[in-house]
C-alpha cells in the first residue's frame, strides 16, 4: 500500500473521496492502490493502525472488481514490526506480546519497602512538610483527600458523550509502542470490544478546557503544592499561556505498557485509579540512576534494554480501583494495564524538592526532548514562585521563624538557576516585572 499522510504529489485536489471532498491536510486519509483515489479514513472506516496492516488497498469502488484489500503476512510477535520478514534473530522489544508475557515472569522488589500508606485524611500540607515528600504514598481510600471524581458509573462511553464523539485523541498503540490520531469514539469501541486484539494507550488528555473538568477536582494537598494554582496571576497579565496539566484522564486497554520515564520538569503526579488497575515499576531517583536513566535513552536499541536490568533495584506496586498513589519528583516509573482501565491524575510542581525538579529540566534539555514533551512554561512558573518565596522568607524572618532547612536549599538552587537564565536571555524566559 502506498503511504498514506505521506506526500501524495500526484491528484492532490483532483482525486474525491466517496463522500464528495477532495484531499484534505490534516485529516487521516488514505491512498487505493488500484485507482490512486485518497479516501478518508472515517469515510472507509479505517484509522491508523488499521492502515499499518495493510500491504495493498482496495477502495469500495475498485474491491467488487479486485477484490478485497491485501493484508500485510505477520511474522512475529516480539517486534514492532509484526510483519518484519527478519525479525526471528531479532531481540524482544517492549511493549510487545512476547514482552507483557515475560514482564510477568520477571522479579521485582517489593515495593513495602518504599511506599508510605497513609490515610486520605494523614495527607496534609503539614504533614508533608514535616515528612518530606521523597517516597511514593499510597492512599488505599480517598475519603479525606477532598478529591472529586466522576460517578461510579462513568465509563468510556460517558466520556465520550461528554466530549463528543469527534473529538480527536493522541493514542499509543502498545503493540508498536506508536502515535497516531483517532476520534474518541472510534477509541470508545475498541476500548469497549470484549477480547480485542487492540492495546489502545490515551495518556495525553488533559480535560480542564473540556466538560470533564466540572467533574473532576484534584486532591486538596495536591492543589496546595501546586505552584500554577499559587502563582499563576488570575487576570491576563502575562503572554505565556497558563499551564494546564493538573486534570488528565487516562484510558488504558488491557496489555497496554508505558515504558520508563520521568515526568516532565521533574513534576509529581497524583493517580487515581478509577476502575481496573495498574502496575507501577518503580526507581528511585539517585545520581547513580538518574545517570544510567540519561544512558539509557541515548541507546539506539533502547526499546530492546529494559532498565530494570540496570539498576540495582525496581520495585513493583499494584495499584486497584480507588486506591490513589503520590509519586514525588523524578522517581522513574514504567506502567503496566493488566485489564481495561480509567484512570484520573495530574501534574504539579511545587517547593518541597525544587532542586530534583530543575535537575530534570536541565536533563530534558540534553535529551532535546521536543517541547510537546516537556511542562509548558516551566521557566515562567518558576520566576513567578521565586516571587513567591521572597515574600514567605520574608515573613518567616518577619516573625522570627527559622525557614526549613530542605526548602532553604531549595531556595538557594532556584537563585542560582535564575542567575543563570538572566545571564543567557536568548536561550531562556526572562519575566521583568518580577521582583525577586
Amino acid at each position: 500500500m502506498d503511504d498514506f499522510l505521506s506526500d501524495p504529489e500526484d491528484q492532490i485536489g483532483e482525486t474525491v473521496c466517496i463522500c464528495g471532498q477532495v484531499y484534505e491536510e490534516g485529516y487521516f486519509m488514505i491512498q487505493c492502490d488500484i485507482c490512486r483515489d485518497w479516501l478518508h479514513g472515517e469515510c472507509v472506516r479505517i484509522d491508523e493502525l488499521q492502515a499499518n496492516d495493510i500491504d495493498k488497498y482496495h477502495c469500495p469502488r475498485c474491491e467488487p472488481l479486485c477484490g478485497a484489500s491485501i493484508m500485510r503476512l505477520e511474522t512475529n510477535w516480539h517486534r514492532h514490526d509484526r510483519t518484519d520478514p527478519q525479525a526471528t534473530y531479532k531481540p524482544l522489544q517492549v511493549g510487545t506480546k512476547l514482552f507483557v508475557e515475560e514482564l510477568s515472569k520477571r522479579f521485582f522488589s517489593n515495593s513495602d519497602d518504599i511506599i508510605m500508606k497513609v490515610s486520605g485524611k494523614q495527607l496534609t500540607l503539614p504533614y508533608l512538610n514535616q515528612s518530606g515528600f521523597n517516597h511514593p504514598i499510597l492512599v488505599t481510600d480517598k475519603d479525606g483527600l477532598s478529591m472529586t471524581v466522576p460517578q461510579p458509573s462513568y465509563n468510556v462511553h460517558t466520556i465520550c458523550q461528554a466530549l463528543g464523539p469527534d473529538f480527536v485523541l493522541d493514542v499509543i498503540d502498545g503493540r508498536r509502542q506508536k502515535t497516531c490520531q483517532m476520534t474518541i469514539d472510534q477509541f470508545a469501541t475498541s476500548f469497549s470490544t470484549p477480547n480485542s486484539e487492540r492495546v489502545l494507550n490515551c495518556l495525553s488528555l488533559e480535560v480542564s478546557s473540556t466538560p470533564l473538568a466540572e467533574v473532576l477536582t484534584p486532591p486538596l494537598v495536591a492543589r496546595k503544592l501546586c505552584w500554577v494554582n499559587n502563582v499563576w496571576p488570575s487576570s491576563n497579565t502575562l503572554r505565556h499561556p497558563k499551564p494546564q496539566v493538573q486534570k488528565y484522564c487516562i484510558m488504558s486497554m488491557k496489555d497496554a505498557y508505558t515504558d520508563f520515564h520521568i515526568d516532565f520538569g521533574g513534576t509529581s503526579v497524583w493517580y487515581h485509579i478509577f476502575s481496573g488497575e495498574k502496575y507501577f515499576y518503580l526507581i528511585r531517583p539517585t545520581p547513580g540512576n538518574l545517570s544510567l536513566y540519561e544512558r539509557w535513552t541515548r541507546l539506539s536499541t533502547q526499546s530492546e534494554t529494559f532498565l530494570g536490568d540496570m539498576v540495582d533495584k525496581c520495585y513493583k506496586l499494584k495499584l486497584i480501583a480507588g486506591q490513589t498513589v503520590f509519586i514525588p519528583t523524578g522517581w522513574i516509573h514504567a506502567v503496566y494495564t493488566p485489564v481495561n482501565s480509567i484512570v484520573f491524575g495530574g501534574n504539579f510542581l511545587h517547593s518541597l524538592n525544587i532542586q530534583l525538579q530543575l535537575r530534570v529540566y536541565e536533563l530534558e534539555g540534553r535529551l532535546k526532548d521536543p517541547p510537546k514533551y516537556r511542562f509548558p512554561s516551566f521557566e515562567v512558573v518558576h520566576w513567578l514562585a521565586a516571587g513567591k518565596l521572597k515574600k514567605d522568607l520574608a515573613d518567616l524572618n518577619s516573625d522570627n521563624t527559622p525557614c526549613p532547612e530542605n526548602l532553604l536549599n531549595g531556595i538557594r538552587a532556584l537563585v542560582i538557576t535564575l542567575r543563570v537564565w538572566v545571564n543567557e536571555p536568548y536561550k531562556h524566559d526572562v519575566i521583568d516585572q518580577i521582583d525577586c
